[in-house]
């Protein structure tokens, strides 16, 4: 019987924080959302509100691998993992758009102080071989967080409000994300006297070579990339992720609820679908990636991404429909979180990842925020999320092209 190490005692600890991170402090608002409109917001502030969570990670993703650099890896996640329940706690007694957006604003900073970066960078540094398995059990946590905490979330709306559900909320956030930063992440397998899992087995692939040793900072630079097709490429892949399956998952409760009608425990239902769905669907992209390779995970990407959104666009003939559009969407889902990060260190290497992935991350986070509120605009103007998943569907086949495009053009950059 094999001996488990701290390498996986890692990926237990960046299951956690994605519970806390993104279960809670993302999923959740998808059903916060339609409560906070009845207090007389728009679709569209409503995602503004949410907009300047994530723009505000933006800078912080772009600077936080050099802050951690200066200050160290603990220090930093522990000071996210205190801000983010504390602009939670705030929300529940802001009461006007300006204060929603700065308690948004708190909880940006802590976001990106703890999760995206600061995870990925734990998962490249502590894995070598099966990256894409350990990615995928690590992300899963946003999944189980969503599914068990929009549950929580949704009963306290329906007896107490959605303010008083935020708070519980936030309470529960603090408790997961401190002992887990304080206690158990750690930025390198050296800080635990450690190799990367998989190092012994690259030393004998590199057995034959010269040296006789593994590179552990092979990889491009920053400035080459930079000056790559690929790079390029890259960005449009990281940014179309995140606008086109968060402006899906942060407006499908909306659609549900306002321009179809349907109930809240419904709404609360296909959610449910999505959440329990991508648990698995993360697993099933992490064994994709690791068995068939990039490409073909992004043929199947796009193939999944325009089933869920046809699915989703005939909804309102029958509830059966909406219940595919569940399960289409969750397995699409899980493909989201692990693309961009996992293709950017298969493409660049360990070198100078956690500048890159700054950048790549940052790209994503901004098309995070912007795709929802685009899709909630059409809808204020049109009364109509038609062409908001029509939209969605001509950028995900423009997705499926720029993945394989990013793919093929930084072939050999990650042994440089």
């Amino acid at each position: 019987m094999k001996k488990v190490t701290y390498h996986w005692m890692i990926v237990a600890a960046l299951f956690f924080v994605q519970v806390a991170g993104v279960g809670i402090v993302v999923n959740c608002y998808n059903v916060l959302s339609p409560a906070m409109m009845e207090e007389g917001l728009s679709a569209s502030a409503v995602q503004t509100i949410n907009l300047a969570r994530t723009l505000t990670s933006l800078p912080v993703g772009i600077v936080v691998g050099m802050i951690i650099r200066k200050v160290g890896y603990s220090r930093v996640t522990v000071f996210g993992s205190l801000l983010i329940p504390i602009g939670m706690a705030l929300r529940s007694f802001a009461f006007s758009v300006p204060l929603l957006m700065a308690t948004s604003l708190l909880m940006g900073i802590g976001s990106g102080c703890v999760t995206n970066v600061p995870v990925n960078m734990a998962l490249n540094n502590w894995f070598y071989d099966k990256k894409a398995t350990a990615s995928a059990i690590a992300f899963t946590g946003s999944s189980v967080g969503g599914f068990v905490f929009v549950q929580v979330a949704t009963a306290i709306i329906k007896d107490m409000g959605w303010r008083q559900a935020n708070f519980v909320l936030a309470v529960i956030t603090a408790g997961i994300l401190l002992p887990v930063t304080l206690f158990l992440l750690r930025e390198k397998p050296e800080d635990k006297g450690l190799m990367p899992y998989g190092a012994e087995k690259a030393a004998e692939r590199s057995a034959n070579e010269p040296s006789g040793a593994v590179d552990q900072n092979a990889g491009i630079t920053l400035s080459r990339y930079a000056r790559k097709a690929s790079f390029y490429w890259m960005i449009l892949t990281a940014f179309l992720f995140g606008f086109v399956n968060m402006g899906i998952q942060n407006n499908m409760n909306i659609f549900l609820k306002v321009e179809l009608g349907k109930s809240a425990d419904f709404t609360s239902m296909i959610y449910s679908i999505v959440m329990i769905v991508m648990i698995f669907g993360k697993l099933f992209g992490g064994f994709l990636f690791d068995k068939i390779g990039m490409n073909a995970t992004n043929i199947y990407n796009l193939v999944i991404g325009l089933l869920c959104l046809g699915m989703i666009m005939m909804s309102g003939q029958a509830a059966i429909f909406a219940i595919l559009f569940g399960v289409t969407f969750g397995l699409r889902q899980g493909l989201c979180s692990l693309g961009p990060p996992y293709m950017t260190a298969m493409i660049v290497g360990r070198r100078e990842y956690s500048k890159i992935y700054g950048i790549i991350g940052a790209i994503f986070a901004g098309g995070s925020a912007t795709g929802p509120v685009v899709g909630a605009m059409i809808f204020d103007h049109t009364g109509s999320f038609h062409g908001t998943w029509l939209m969605y569907g001509a950028l995900t086949i423009l997705m499926g092209i720029s993945c394989i495009a990013a793919v093929q053009s930084g072939k050999g950059f990650s042994n440089e």
